[in-house]
C-alpha cells in the first residue's frame, strides 16, 4: 500500500468513527464492513494502533449491556481482525450472551471462551466463536484419536458435548472446541456424509469444494478430509478419480 493510500484509508476510517461517536444512522453497517474489507489489516502496525485508538473513540458510549444488531456485527468484524483490549474484551464477552442466548451458563460459556484471559488471544477466541456457531446437534466431526463420528446432544447448562465416535464420548466444551475439527451443517459434506454416495466423475474436483465445509479452532491436518471420510465411510479407492475407459462406480455403502 502507497503512503497516498494508506493515508486515504486512515482519514476514511477516521471519518467513520466520528460519524460512529456520533450516532449516525447507518454508519455502523458501513464501519463493520470496512473492518471486514482488508483495508486496515493492509496497514502498517502503527497506523492500525491509532485506528483501534479511533476505533475506542467510537464505541466508548456504547451500552456493554445491551450489544446487539448492527453493533454486534461492528464487534464480529473487530474480533475477526484479532483487535484487543480490556474493554472491547468486556464487549466481545457482553456480544456472546446475545448470540449464544441459548446457553444458560452465561459465566461458564464466558469462562469456556475465554474473554478475559489475557494470554488467551482474540483471535483464539474467535476461532472458538467460529466453531461454537457449528456446534450443532446431528453435525459430524472428527477427532483424531477417535475418529469420525456425530453430535448426538449438548449441555447448554454444564458446557458438555456428547458425541458418537468410537463409542458415546461426554467432551468438555472447551476441549471440543480446542481439538474436533466439525463439519458445518447444513454442507456438501454433511450431505455426502449422510447418503454415502460419490459422484461418479470428477470426484477430485467435488472433493476439493468440500474443504470449506470443514471447521477447526487449529488448522486443519494434512489429508483432513481423507481422515474423516476413510475407512468409516468410504475406502480409498473411493476417491479417487475415474480413470478413461474404466466403468464408474457410485461409491453407494450399505
Amino acid at each position: 500500500m502507497t503512503k497516498s493510500d494508506a493515508m486515504q484509508v486512515i482519514t476514511e476510517w477516521e471519518d467513520i468513527c466520528l460519524a460512529a461517536a456520533e450516532g449516525q444512522p447507518g454508519i455502523l453497517k458501513k464501519m463493520a464492513a470496512t473492518l471486514a474489507s482488508g483495508a486496515l489489516q493492509a496497514l502498517a502496525a502503527e497506523q492500525q494502533d491509532e485506528c483501534m485508538v479511533n476505533f475506542h473513540l467510537a464505541i466508548e458510549d456504547w451500552d456493554k449491556n445491551d450489544i446487539s444488531g448492527d453493533a454486534g456485527g461492528v464487534l464480529l468484524a473487530a474480533m475477526a481482525l484479532g483487535w484487543d483490549s480490556p474493554v472491547l474484551r468486556e464487549h466481545y464477552a457482553q456480544l456472546s450472551k446475545t448470540v449464544f442466548a441459548r446457553y444458560g451458563n452465561p459465566a461458564g460459556l464466558a469462562e469456556v471462551m475465554q474473554f478475559r484471559d489475557e494470554n488467551v488471544s482474540v483471535a483464539k477466541i474467535y476461532s472458538r466463536w467460529q466453531m461454537l456457531c457449528q456446534t450443532k446437534v446431528g453435525a459430524y466431526c472428527y477427532d483424531a484419536a477417535f475418529g469420525t463420528g456425530k453430535i448426538t446432544a449438548i449441555d447448554n447448562l454444564a458446557n458438555e458435548v456428547t458425541v458418537n465416535l468410537d463409542r458415546k464420548r461426554v467432551m468438555n466444551l472447551r476441549n471440543f472446541l480446542d481439538n474436533i475439527i466439525l463439519v458445518r451443517k447444513p454442507s456438501q459434506l454433511h450431505s455426502l456424509l449422510e447418503d454415502r454416495t460419490m459422484p461418479a466423475t470428477n470426484k477430485q474436483e467435488f472433493l476439493a469444494g468440500l474443504q470449506a465445509d470443514l471447521l477447526s479452532a487449529a488448522p486443519l491436518p494434512e489429508n483432513g478430509l481423507q481422515k474423516i471420510l476413510v475407512p468409516d465411510f468410504f475406502s480409498t479407492v473411493d476417491l479417487l478419480d475415474s480413470q478413461p475407459g474404466e466403468e464408474s462406480g457410485t461409491g453407494q455403502h450399505s
